[in-house]
């Protein structure tokens, strides 16, 4: 093995580790061999080292063995790929300052008692959120590109605050309203503090009694908030309703249809997405795939619009990041599904195909 500048790379040379981003997912697989259209995305991602398979002194009289089919880079395919290269449009992004004031604020609100520094506190969060938010006209959301903590509520706020904002603006939501929006997030699962840890945590499925005491955890927030001046009545209520579902399942109250405000069924799509999409100790994160086939599995529970409006602004498969199809092959995207957000544009490492997802002809192929 042999540390490599990534400027100082040559197409053929083959990677004998795994290569991450900024947020620890998969570039590249190690034994990739790569090309000059991937040291140029690397170098785009801004890897300055690569670990590089260090080829086996060749024995006397040893013939040298063929790299396996397909591992040579096409100059052909290479000249595809680079014309079908297409960078992601602009996403929701935090600046170190950002995510620090982020976290200093999200931690504030669990822990303090003070009615008027929490509303001031999430008021401020909020409005950090909504300057990411409203950077760029047309913003999609990289899930794992929000991530402020590793402490589980406290990601898991900032995320569902996040993503509602983002399908709000969508939905053509004023400033206003995406502020109450993104407050509401940031306060959704306040009510957990009167939750005690040991059903909060359990690592197993929970009894019946336990999940009655989980489900007044809205109820409990809206009582937290519900009477302070400093936060709007329209965020309290999304806090209380965030678990209704549409067919009348939901909790706390059972209601259905048209008495769930919609601040709620935004907070509800983002919720469930968010839960689906991070790990716990009890499960491991569904992918991209999964997570977008049972949301919108639950459209007798979920607003329709609202999962189309969430699933049009969310960046599935980020440009440059790997993916592993249903064929065997790893594969590197390189441009967004015009129509389909599970079905972007890949490059296969191995073979150097182009897999235009979208295209009837790959009807059969999947990212698993």
């Amino acid at each position: 093995m042999e540390q490599i500048a990534t400027r100082s790379l040559k197409p053929g040379m083959m990677t004998d580790s795994p290569i991450l981003d900024q947020y620890g997912r998969a570039l590249l697989e190690p034994g990739t061999i790569l090309s000059s259209f991937i040291i140029n995305g690397l170098l785009r991602k801004g890897i300055t080292v690569v670990y590089i398979r260090r080829a086996q002194p060749k024995k006397e009289g040893e013939k040298r063995e063929a790299p396996p089919s397909g591992a040579r880079p096409n100059s052909a395919k290479a000249r595809t790929a680079e014309r079908l290269y297409r960078s992601d449009p602009a996403r929701v992004e935090f600046t170190d300052s950002m995510r620090e004031h982020i976290l200093t604020g999200i931690q504030n609100i669990y822990h303090t008692p003070d009615p008027r520094e929490l509303a001031s506190t999430t008021s401020s969060i909020a409005d950090v959120l909504l300057q990411a938010v409203e950077e760029h006209e047309s913003m999609l959301v990289d899930i794992s590109a929000l991530k402020v903590s590793d402490e589980y509520t406290y990601k898991h706020s900032v995320d569902v605050a996040t993503l509602s904002m983002v399908i709000g603006k969508k939905l053509g939501m004023t400033a206003r309203e995406l502020h109450e929006l993104g407050a509401a997030g940031l306060l959704h699962d306040l009510g957990k503090i009167r939750i005690p840890d040991s059903i909060l945590n359990k690592p197993s499925r929970l009894t019946p009694e336990e999940f009655e005491i989980i489900k007044k955890h809205p109820l409990y927030g809206f009582e937290m908030i519900k009477d302070n001046p400093d936060i709007p009545i329209a965020s309290a209520v999304a806090v209380l309703q965030h678990h209704e579902k549409l067919n009348g399942t939901g909790y706390p109250y059972g209601i259905s249809q048209s008495d769930i405000f919609p601040y709620s069924r935004i907070l509800g799509v983002a919720d469930v997405y968010d839960a689906l999409a991070t790990s716990r100790p009890y499960k491991n994160a569904k992918t991209p795939r999964e997570c977008v086939e049972i949301l919108m599995s639950m459209y007798e529970e979920l607003d329709v619009e609202i999962m189309n409006a969430f699933i049009d602004s969310m960046l599935l498969y980020p440009v440059d990041t790997v993916v592993e199809l249903s064929n065997g092959e790893y594969a590197r995207v390189i441009a967004q599904g015009a129509h389909f957000k599970l079905r972007p544009t890949v490059l296969g490492l191995r073979s150097g195909t182009v897999y235009e997802l979208e295209d009837p002809c790959f009807a059969n192929l999947v990212i698993l």
